[in-house]
């Protein structure tokens, strides 16, 4: 066998490899910012995932029965009080949750 060949074919063997073995390996770190908090009702908070991980994916409970799927929603809090939510991040290495207030005037 030629030297040559085998190389490149090791080669293209390691980049093929790599190309499927793509998974994270890394537990999330959740976490998440909270825009025109304090605001008097009916108000819309919005929310910003700045959770640490790869390939992940959002389970959000904003406190008052509502719930979202999305990265960075919105919700519009129609009363008065203090809202605790809710956001998971999770990956194929595992899960991770943060609780924040939402105070409504």
């Amino acid at each position: 066998m030629n030297i040559r060949f085998l190389f490149t074919s090791l080669l293209s063997l390691t980049t093929i490899f790599t190309m499927f073995s793509c998974g994270s390996d890394e537990e999330p770190i959740a976490n998440f910012s909270i825009e025109n908090n304090g605001c008097s009702a009916p108000c819309t908070i919005s929310f910003t995932d700045n959770s640490l991980g790869d390939n992940l994916s959002y389970q959000w409970d904003f406190g008052d029965g509502s719930a979202s799927t999305d990265k960075n929603p919105s919700h519009v809090y129609n009363s008065q009080g203090s809202w605790e939510v809710t956001h998971n991040a999770r990956n194929d290495a595992g899960f991770s949750q943060i609780k924040k207030t939402v105070n409504i005037n």
